[in-house]
């Protein structure tokens, strides 16, 4: 849908790693017999395709692929719930109260840090921040700096809960909006005309 209305604009580079709650007490790595299983509870998200696409039986995900590789490593280590899409800021929610065990495929942020067991090393994969923009928009942007000088006809929508929110609010004088909870709302919302720009990851986006 998206393909023929916006542009990319190659920004910076990410790396994604998984969270475990801080209240979980199963062990990272097990050596369980078969017949002693522990299961994690998971989730997965919405909206993203790249880390999970449950209708696509032949590429769910890296995170379901992820999962699925470690549960056939350990037979004793087995996850459920990862078919469930939650919005971002709900399963991070559910992490902190202890609703959720594990995720698999959060950027790693100081906030997240200060709440979450993170395992990043390794670090599952890394990704390009990208800005996107609408395809009519003759706008040249090189760097931040140049977004600064729009003001508020600048205006950068990320999703709730993303820790591209903290990254961009830490640049000083950007307009960061993040009033919706999906990448593709936020897109509606600058096809919309409501922001300039979106901020996240490039191939989440291109999807």
């Amino acid at each position: 849908m998206f393909v023929t209305d916006l542009f990319f604009r190659l920004v910076g580079r990410t790396a994604l790693c998984a969270c475990i709650a801080s209240a979980c007490s199963v062990p990272i790595v097990t050596s369980a017999r078969a017949d002693s299983v522990i299961v994690m509870k998971t989730s997965g998200q919405e909206a993203n395709l790249v880390k999970f696409d449950p209708a696509n039986l032949s590429a769910p995900g890296l995170s379901v692929e992820i999962m699925q590789a470690i549960s056939r490593l350990d037979r004793g280590l087995q996850f459920t719930g990862q078919g469930v899409m939650r919005p971002l800021r709900r399963l991070e929610l559910e992490l902190e109260n202890g609703t959720l065990d594990v995720f698999f495929g959060l950027v790693k942020s100081d906030m997240r840090a200060a709440k979450f067991l993170i395992v990043d090393k390794p670090i599952l994969y890394a990704q390009y921040t990208q800005l996107a923009v609408a395809a009519d928009d003759p706008i040249d942007i090189k760097t931040f700096d140049d977004i600064r000088a729009l003001g508020n006809n600048g205006r950068i929508g990320v999703p709730q809960g993303s820790a591209h929110v903290g990254f961009l609010q830490k640049q000083g004088g950007l307009k960061v909006d993040d009033g919706t909870v999906s990448v593709s709302t936020t897109l509606r919302k600058l096809l919309a005309g409501r922001i300039r720009f979106v901020y996240f990851g490039g191939t989440v986006l291109k999807k």
